[in-house]
């Protein structure tokens, strides 16, 4: 029984992992220096199963270089869904957000509706 729990507590890890990278990856393709990021406060905020696929709203704050080599601290949302049968990440352009830390309800609700939150 503890060797299941184990393994099971190890998936969810994993998986939790996985979308997190998923999630800093999409943050890291827009901004100016994305070899200068660090990330940190990072969390999955709602995770919710359709029928093609899984969406993800992720919350983080990110220090960045910005065009003028200073180091800031910006605060982002990303929604995205994976999609388990081609191990595809579907994000739409609206994807990346700069938000509050942490997000209102109404910033959530506003990166759902323009994602197309569960379609």
């Amino acid at each position: 029984m503890k060797y299941i729990l184990t393994s099971l507590l190890s998936l969810l890890l994993m998986s939790c992992s996985q979308n997190i990278s998923e999630a800093r990856r999409l943050i890291k393709n827009s901004l100016k220096s994305p070899d200068s990021a660090y990330f940190e406060n990072e969390k999955i905020l709602f995770e919710d199963k359709a029928d093609n696929g899984t969406w993800y709203l992720y919350s983080g704050d990110v220090h960045a270089k910005n065009s003028f080599g200073a180091t800031i601290r910006e605060h982002y949302c990303v929604a995205f869904k994976l999609v388990p049968s081609t191990n595809q990440v579907v994000f739409y352009p609206n994807a990346v957000s700069k938000c509050s830390s942490p997000p209102t309800s109404f910033e959530i609700e506003s990166m759902k509706a323009i994602n197309y939150w569960g379609k």
